[in-house]
């Protein structure tokens, strides 16, 4: 007759912990049991239920591991349990709300699958900007709709655990694996073991802390905390366990894709302004190692976990505004990442000189890559926006047949900092006409006529090393808008005008719009 041996998982350590960025953990455990010679018939118990039975892997040093290794759950509720109408309401609000996520996360895959497999399908430049569109307006949409069903998941997993603490033990732990395994002699015997459970997983989460020098004896620093916000309700205790994060998936299978034909045929005349196929970049795997991380014993609980500390050296402030809009100037903020792990996309809470500024999304930024980001406005710089009623004027060489109205606008920027600015970018909008009869001139800036200046070349106003325009690069071919660029110095004051006509027939009725 086998020997019986059971071993009580809940009452020893884990050995390590690995956890996936797209769900679920490796559990590795050391056990030491005691056999005796001949057939052993082994029980470990208080596994959560969650386990993977197909991920369980089983290793033996001294002794054979004979038949197959099983794994089996049974759930105990008691009465109270089984009949609380309120807990299976909570249950069953949590599961709808993870097949939302998990539906969610899906439509993330496919949408990139649709972006690796942009190289292999024949399309036109128009088909790729609006697949190119519609990708990063769904990307953003869905993986903020990811973030709130988690968070959900989160608060609705806090919620069935304070209830069952209320009214009975929540029973996380009742899964158990069992094999046979024969000993030569009586005596100790290890074996390691590893499992996949399903309910954990890790997001990446940011803080930028930018202190913003005002003077010109000091210098702005760049400092960014990256964190992993890690959630598992596995039931296991991860209390002073070696922890170890992986953007990659815990099991390796991978479907190989289908190469799809192309056909040639006729299609529209390319437009301006489209743009060629772009890019699509992906999320290389990476493993973080966390040392001597003692987390939570709670079976549910949420813990941000941090990954790296990084000061940032290659990275530059530039102040921009649009006055028309908001008399403001925003500060906007370039960094070189130099750290050595990829940003994943995630959100990022932006402090500048102490003061928390905003929540932004952090784009996919690899290593040697920039990423930008808003620091807010800055109340030590001053901008002041003047429009003047437009001035109707016979223009010469015309004849009474034609009107010319005259606008012209003013911006003024005072800097109030005890530095200077480097870079200032100043944008304003200039109207166009569709209808031939009528004729928007640009006067000033000078040197910036529509048919003479091109699009990205700037020119000198006034004479200023320090203060150039030109017509602005997102402003399209049909230069809509002047961008100015200049520098400012502690304490001084810019006035930036521009000016145009409008020729129109005197006869001919005509009005101005906001696109």
């Amino acid at each position: 007759m086998a020997h019986v041996v059971v071993y009580d998982a809940s009452e020893h350590h884990i050995h390590g912990v690995l956890v996936s960025r797209l769900g679920g953990a490796r559990i590795s455990r050391k056990i030491q049991l005691e056999l005796k010679s001949g057939p052993n018939e082994v029980t470990i118990e208080s596994l959560p239920n969650s386990l993977q039975s197909r991920t369980i892997s089983l290793e033996s040093a001294g002794s054979t591991i004979t038949g197959d290794v099983r794994y089996f759950s049974s759930p105990k509720k008691d009465d109270s349990q089984a009949q609380s109408p309120a807990l299976e309401r909570l249950l069953k609000r949590k599961r709808i709300v993870e097949a939302e996520r998990n539906n969610l996360q899906r439509q993330l895959s496919i949408l990139d699958g649709c972006g690796d497999s942009l190289h292999m399908r024949g399309l036109d430049t128009k088909e790729v900007d609006e697949f190119l569109t519609m990708y990063s307006s769904r990307s953003r949409r869905l993986q903020l709709d990811v973030l709130a069903a988690e968070e959900k998941i989160d608060d609705l997993s806090k919620e069935i655990t304070h209830f069952s603490a209320r009214h009975s033990r929540s029973p996380h732990l009742n899964g158990k694996i069992t094999f046979t395994t024969s000993a030569e002699r009586d005596g100790p015997a290890h074996f390691s073991i590893s499992y996949v459970v399903q309910d954990a997983h890790w997001t990446p989460r940011y803080d930028l802390r930018v202190k913003v020098s005002n003077n010109e004896k000091s210098r702005s620093t760049f400092r960014l905390h990256y964190f992993a916000s890690l959630r598992q309700s596995s039931g296991e205790t991860w209390e002073n366990v070696p922890l170890s994060l992986t953007t990659g998936s815990l099991v390796d299978g991978y479907t190989i894709p289908e190469l799809k034909g192309q056909i040639i045929e006729r299609n529209a005349a390319r437009t301006p302004g489209e743009t060629e196929i772009q890019n699509v970049t992906h999320v290389l795997d990476d493993t973080y190692t966390i040392h001597s991380r003692a987390l939570s014993e709670a079976a549910t609980y949420k813990d941000n976990v941090p990954i790296s500390v990084t000061d940032f050296l290659d990275a530059s402030l530039e102040w921009t505004t649009i006055p028309q809009q908001v008399s403001q100037a925003i500060i906007l903020c370039r960094i070189l990442n130099t750290s050595d792990y990829q940003l994943l996309p995630g959100q990022v809470d932006i402090y500048r000189n102490r003061t928390f500024v905003s929540a932004a999304a952090m784009p996919l930024c690899t290593q040697s890559e920039h990423f930008n980001c808003s620091l807010g406005t800055d109340p030590h710089v001053a901008v002041t926006y003047h429009s003047f009623p437009g001035s109707v004027k016979v223009p010469p060489h015309s004849g009474p047949a034609s009107l010319m109205t005259s606008f012209r606008r003013a911006i003024t920027i005072v800097n109030r900092r005890g530095n200077a600015i480097p870079k200032f970018t100043i944008k304003e909008s200039v109207p166009t006409s569709r209808d031939p009869e009528i004729k928007v001139n640009l006067t000033e800036p000078a040197g910036l006529d529509r048919g003479m200046a091109s699009q990205q070349g700037f020119v000198h106003v006034g004479g200023s090393e320090h203060l150039k325009a030109r017509w602005a690069v997102d402003g399209g071919s049909s230069k809509t808008a002047v961008e100015w660029s200049c520098h400012l110095n502690a304490g001084q004051t810019r006035v930036l005008n521009i000016a145009w006509d409008v020729v129109a027939p005197a006869s001919l009725n005509w009005t101005s719009r906001t696109l």
